[in-house]
């Protein structure tokens, strides 16, 4: 009895759903869904997306999340390189938004080629409205950057 309950309570939920006009949160292409962070890789590969491509060589992937409502318009951010060069940071690439001067803090993920984490970094910078810079954002560890594939922005506040 209560197994045909649930069963019953799991159809009319996603019935509500359906009707309802619902759809799942998508995570490709870039700009107004929220604030994704972006990535670069080794292949020099070019993504509007959350996703990352892997590598450390180069490569960039644009966020532009335009605010809606009450919220705060966010700059646009890529990573324009990962670890390469700069043997020891990541370099990401922010333009403020119009008319908005205020500070934003960079947070970037090193991950391997399994994906798992190797060490973070943060950097903090102030720009005025409509400002472009190149910041480069250290790794905190810099002991196992050799293993370094892909390089991750958090989305940007």
């Amino acid at each position: 009895m209560r197994r045909s309950q649930l069963k019953l309570a799991a159809v009319v939920g996603l019935v509500v759903l359906v009707l309802s006009g619902f759809t799942p949160a998508k995570r490709s292409g870039g700009g107004g869904d929220g604030g994704d962070g972006g990535g670069c890789g080794k292949d020099g590969g070019s993504s509007n997306s959350s996703s990352t491509s892997s590598g450390t060589d180069g490569g960039s992937s644009t966020t532009s999340v335009g605010g809606t409502g009450g919220s705060k318009p966010r700059p646009t951010t890529s990573i324009t390189e990962c670890i390469g060069q700069s043997g020891n940071a990541a370099t990401v690439r922010i333009t403020a938004p119009s008319g908005f001067s205020r500070s934003y803090t960079l947070k970037v993920t090193f991950l391997n080629s399994t994906g798992d984490v190797v060490t973070s970094g943060e950097q903090y910078v102030s720009l005025e409205g409509s400002e472009t810079r190149s910041v480069k954002v250290p790794a905190r560890d810099t002991t196992m950057l050799d293993q370094v594939t892909e390089c991750r922005l958090d989305p940007v506040r």
